[in-house]
């Protein structure tokens, strides 16, 4: 019997218009009520989950952040956390932005960039989602280094919108430096967490707090950062829209995001069918 589902949210609970269908919603409701934890595990930082998704009454946990940090929602609490250096983090800072590119720093549940980046993102990219996204969940500082000299350490970094040999050449130096998690993103983008942190991790985390064995676990993704997870569950779901890697991996493949494929996926879990 499946105790813990994680799930993804870009690409899997959410559409494409990155929103929360009403099927979606009353599996994840339906799940809560059977007394299975429903645990939105993303790459978004706390606050930039969609408010439907933190509204669903009964949902208790989340892990953000790649795996950084997992919180406890109602108590607005962090269970679980691993920082990037304020050090790491501004040698890499200092490095990227000598690249026409965009960084953002993931820091308690927040995103922070600097903004001349929230006021100019078309110099980026012409995406009207990542516009969109820019200019309502970030905030703005006048420069990453005076922020990471005020913090201990941030959660996440997000690189996006690097020309691919750039971003292979700045891939190549993290790799050799050792002190980074990568995986790969929107517009040819890095996001980094510290060495180790990832969304397998904490899940594994999770599960150990809430005292319940990797069979009892359903994992439900995408994307590459979700394969980590995917290799801890007992129970592998891959997204219709998931990439091949994903989909090798997974025990069956739902329908794709656009078809309320989450929703799918989580009544086979609810009905012990995978």
């Amino acid at each position: 019997m499946v105790k813990l589902i994680a799930l993804d949210m870009d690409g899997t609970a959410l559409d494409n218009e990155k929103k929360l269908s009403g099927s979606v919603r009353e599996a994840i409701e339906k799940a809560l009520a059977a007394g299975i934890h429903v645990v939105p595990t993303t790459g978004r930082a706390k606050w930039t989950i969609p408010q439907s998704v933190l509204d669903i009454q009964g949902m208790r946990y989340a892990i953000t952040s790649n795996g950084a940090t997992i919180w406890d929602l109602p108590e607005r609490d962090i269970l679980a956390q691993k920082m990037i250096s304020s050090d790491d983090a501004w040698e890499i800072v200092s490095y990227a932005r000598r690249f026409q590119c965009y960084i953002e720093l993931l820091w308690f549940g927040k995103v922070y960039t600097e903004e001349k980046m929230i006021q100019n993102p078309e110099r980026y990219t012409d995406d009207s989602g990542f516009k969109e996204y820019v200019s309502h969940h970030h905030n703005g500082v006048e420069h990453l280094g005076n922020f990471l000299t005020k913090v201990l350490g941030v959660e996440k970094m997000n690189i996006y919108y690097l020309p691919k040999e750039i971003r292979e050449k700045v891939e190549s130096r993290l790799k050799a430096q050792k002190k980074m998690e990568i995986s790969h993103s929107l517009g040819g983008g890095l996001e980094l967490t510290a060495a180790g942190v990832n969304k397998g991790m904490a899940l594994e985390t999770i599960c150990s707090i809430l005292k319940i064995n990797p069979e009892e676990t359903a994992a439900i993704g995408d994307s590459d950062n979700d394969i980590s997870m995917m290799k801890y569950a007992g129970h592998k779901i891959a997204m219709g829209n998931a990439n091949d890697r994903v989909k090798e991996i997974a025990d069956w493949t739902a329908p794709g995001n656009g078809e309320d494929g989450a929703a799918a996926a989580i009544l086979h879990c609810i009905e012990g069918t995978i």
